[in-house]
């Protein structure tokens, strides 16, 4: 991987920004890889000395890994815990590993530490984390460790003491860290699974780059057109202000204005033009995908199209 400096981030930083301590071991797929859109995956193995990546592009990742390090540092003398240790299971002639969080002897719990903002409070298991869960306790029950919960252990970073005091009830954390229990799933749900992904992405190994299965829409984190409803003098920069009302069309900005008894002199309407979000600012693959660019060609003739 290439790494990039644009924002003049100091070398101390970029050393710690882009270390990656990860391991495969024996591992034909981890099993965060084992989640991944078979053509994500292996784009990103077959393109791995072309990507290029900001430094900044990594903070998200490296703050997230801080506190895993926080609290793997703080608990570790502790005999009731098994921390970040790494396990691996073979199906068939197919090695899937991974580094389960935490577990808890006593309680026979798993534990998964996941960094969020406040805004994703109520949103908090998203696509994927039942599945990863799931797979580290049906490999930890194959080593002899029973698993009888499953907990996301979610960490606000942005939590603040007064905005919980005083907002209303359900509507913010009611502290800084907050545990989601997690459905367990049997046995043969996880090995069934399992086949599944393995039987996909060994499919996926055989086909050239633009032959490679679409990623869906979901998994593009595809957002449709929408027109955005401001206050009068949004200027449309990225500012962090909220839309007062995201609309699919202007007759149905009209309508709300009016039920709200508002006038239109007094609000912008912006263009929100339809966005994969993840292609665009988290897949390392997307610069040698051949849907993407497809998509991206649709997206910009039909931008042409309407303004013709």
């Amino acid at each position: 991987m290439k790494i990039t400096n644009y924002n003049n981030v100091p070398d101390i930083m970029i050393e710690a920004l882009t270390r990656d301590e990860h391991e495969m071991g024996d591992s034909h797929y981890s099993v965060t890889q084992l989640l991944r859109n078979p053509r994500q995956l292996q784009l990103s193995r077959r393109h791995k000395d072309e990507v290029t990546r900001d430094a900044v592009d990594m903070w998200n990742s490296f703050i997230g890994t801080c506190v895993h390090g926080g609290i793997y540092q703080s608990v570790k003398g502790n005999p009731d815990y098994l921390l970040e240790k790494r396990v691996e299971h073979t199906i068939g002639s197919v090695t899937i590993g991974g580094t389960p969080d935490a577990y808890q002897y006593s309680t026979k719990t798993l534990f998964d530490h996941k960094t969020m903002q406040v805004s994703a409070y109520g949103l908090e298991v998203k696509d994927g984390y039942e599945e990863q869960m799931n797979i580290y306790a049906y490999i930890l029950e194959t080593q002899g460790l029973q698993v009888d919960k499953i907990f996301l252990n979610v960490i606000y970073l942005d939590w603040r003491l007064a905005a919980a005091k005083f907002a209303e009830a359900g509507k913010y954390p009611p502290a800084p860290v907050v545990l989601i229990p997690i459905k367990k799933w049997s046995k043969d749900v996880v090995e069934t699974y399992i086949e599944g992904r393995v039987a996909l992405h060994q499919a996926g190994e055989l086909l050239e780059d633009d032959e490679l299965p679409d990623c869906s829409a979901e998994d593009c984190w595809e957002s449709p057109q929408k027109l955005a409803v401001y206050r009068k003098g949004y200027s449309g920069e990225p500012t962090g202000v909220r839309a007062l009302k995201l609309c699919d069309n202007y007759r149905e900005v009209t309508d709300w204005v009016a039920w709200k008894k508002m006038s239109m002199k007094d609000l912008v309407v912006v263009d929100r033009p339809r966005t994969r979000r993840k292609c665009e600012m988290y897949c390392d693959s997307a610069p040698f995908c051949n849907q993407y660019k497809k998509w991206k060609l649709e997206q910009e003739v039909a931008r042409n199209v309407e303004v013709v």
